[in-house]
């Protein structure tokens, strides 16, 4: 039996939660969209990369490295209002770099990708930490955090990580609680700030 309080924190409660459930399903909605965009602009993006040379005079610019190329594709970002350094930009770039990958991987495969330095390759399995040890995160929550996007970096780049749509979300959704305290001012300044910039995953594929 709830005390009286108790009962009134708990309709409140259905009451938010009330007005949560259709704007989570409406989010939900939004990134299946903007995920089916992203796919799209990646796969035209792998057409205009078989549509130029390469920098070394490869027969296709895979990499997406050519001049002609890169400034195809930022006169497109400009007349389409995406200006560079802008927060929305920033996650467009993420998930087009995902599909790009995605997409030349299955049209390439991991070996010819590797052999044509599309993809880097991972480096020397002996230098690479073994899996018991990525699971040994520090108990200081700002050493783990810092580890957590080490790792998370390490992974992104990883040719043989293809994450689902569930895994992806989830990452975002921690990383705006991140963003939000950031722009609530719940930081300290004499903490080291780990700049993480979601275009940089364009590298990851070339």
């Amino acid at each position: 039996m709830l005390t009286e309080k108790q009962a009134e924190l708990q309709a409140e409660l259905v009451g938010v939660i009330r007005e949560a459930v259709p704007v989570q399903s409406s989010l939900d909605q939004l990134y299946e969209r903007a995920d089916r965009a992203y796919r799209r602009i990646a796969e035209i993006l792998v057409e205009l990369r078989h549509e130029f040379k390469g920098p070394n005079g490869e027969a296709h610019d895979l990499k997406g490295r050519s001049v002609g190329y890169r400034l195809a594709v930022r006169e497109a970002y400009e007349h389409a209002g995406a200006h560079a350094g802008q927060p929305v930009p920033k996650r467009l770039t993420a998930g087009v770099a995902y599909w790009v990958k995605k997409i030349l991987l299955e049209r390439y495969g991991e070996a010819t990708l590797f052999r044509l330095g599309v993809v880097r390759p991972l480096d020397n399995i002996a230098h690479q930490p073994a899996p018991s040890a990525r699971c040994q995160l520090p108990d200081d929550p700002d050493r783990c955090l810092t580890a957590v996007v080490g790792l998370l970096n390490e992974l992104a780049t990883d040719p043989r990580v293809v994450p689902t749509t569930e895994v992806v979300r989830s990452v975002l959704r921690a990383v705006r609680l991140l963003q939000s305290k950031v722009d609530a001012g719940v930081v300290r300044p004499a903490a080291r700030v780990i700049d993480f910039d979601p275009s940089e995953l364009e590298e990851a594929v070339g």
